[in-house]
């Protein structure tokens, strides 16, 4: 290989973008990156004033960005809200299942000494069910309501009285259920939506910044800041990458425990 063919290798490493499969990214991945990649960006144009491209689309750049990140706080709170107060009313209704079966706890009545003991050891597995985390509780309230469906269980609930709550807590849990998936479905829509707009948006002027940078830094060696805002901007890209496959391993993880504990 000769010199020349060498040096073409060279350069075209060294001014290349590198991958980044944002458009998979969830909406906050996808605002951590505009954010660290606006920031860099607006120190780079105000100690680079010859370069003008940048300081030209930055202000439409952060005004996208600042739309973007109050439709995403609009959704977020209202989901959030919704489903807090279902929660709520399912750890009521839970509470007052197994409050319920702990009152037999004295009484002396043959059968329904026996119908408390029976179900005694399935409210303790239980016991701390409303501590947990949303999805890991979801989990575990099917996981009881089918054991409780089954015998000797279901004919000692039978026997205490317990249907009535039990059925609360059934349809507490067909309301979180239900409120769950409007709010992904919410979600999808404002995908669709504004959201959607706007992140499109954002994304063209920052696929404009990225290309813009690695065309002027091969065009011109010679501006070594071009050439290290280059290397800066795709020093981003390879922080968000990993991090965005660390945080779909930890999904993972966190799905496979909550099946585990449905099992």
């Amino acid at each position: 290989m000769n010199s020349l063919n060498r040096k073409v290798i060279i350069m075209t490493k060294t001014f290349t973008i590198r991958p980044l499969s944002y458009t998979n990214f969830t909406n906050r991945e996808f605002e951590s990156l505009m954010v660290d990649t606006g920031q860099l960006l607006e120190v780079f144009a105000k100690a680079h004033k010859d370069e003008p491209m940048y300081s030209k689309h930055l202000d439409s750049f952060k005004s996208k960005l600042a739309d973007f990140q109050g439709q995403l706080a609009i959704v977020e709170k209202k989901e959030a809200t919704n489903l807090t107060e279902v929660d709520r009313n399912r750890d009521s209704a839970l509470v007052g299942l197994f409050t319920l079966h702990r009152g037999f706890a004295k009484i002396k009545e043959t059968k329904l000494k026996e119908a408390h003991e029976t179900l005694k050891p399935v409210f303790a597995k239980y016991k701390d069910i409303t501590k947990h985390s949303n999805d890991v509780e979801t989990a575990e309230i099917k996981s009881l309501l089918k054991t409780l469906s089954e015998e000797p269980y279901q004919t000692a609930v039978t026997s205490l009285g317990l249907t009535p709550m039990l059925t609360a807590v059934i349809s507490a849990q067909e309301e979180y259920d239900q409120v769950e998936s409007q709010a992904r479905a919410h979600k999808s829509a404002k995908e669709v939506g504004k959201t959607r707009q706007v992140r499109t948006e954002l994304t063209s002027i920052y696929d404009l910044f990225m290309r813009y940078t690695a065309a002027s830094a091969e065009a011109y060696p010679e501006k070594e800041h071009l050439t290290k805002l280059l290397k800066d901007l795709n020093t981003i890209r390879d922080s968000k990458r990993r991090l965005t496959g660390l945080n779909k391993k930890e999904k993972k993880v966190k799905v496979e425990e909550a099946e585990q504990v449905a099992g």
